[in-house]
């Protein structure tokens, strides 16, 4: 993986784990009750939630081709199953950088 593909998926998981603190403050009774801190925070929400919702498929799909190689590169594994694990690879390999290019 290259270094700004590093960077960018650090970037990435520091704007995930803002859009699960916002979450998190507006279930809070104090800023339900607080509607310009909820209007802001709803805001801030909106903005950030479709790289987030790409993001999180994004780290499914990385954890499934994780799951695919796996099988792929065991000797004991047979034949058919290692071809089928190959050509998941090859659909999530592709699916992921798509991902990648939309989010960029």
């Amino acid at each position: 993986m290259s270094e700004s593909q590093n960077s960018l998926l650090a970037k990435l998981d520091q704007i995930d784990e803002r859009y699960s603190e916002i979450e998190s403050q507006i279930s809070t009774p104090e800023i339900a009750s607080d509607s310009a801190k909820l209007i802001a925070l709803s805001k801030e929400q909106g903005k950030i939630k479709a790289i987030v919702t790409k993001y999180r498929e994004y780290k499914k799909l990385s954890s499934q081709l994780d799951e695919a190689q796996i099988i792929f590169s065991d000797s004991d594994a047979e034949k058919d199953l290692k071809e089928l694990a190959e050509q998941e690879i090859e659909e999530l390999e592709a699916s992921s950088n798509k991902l990648i290019e939309e989010i960029t």
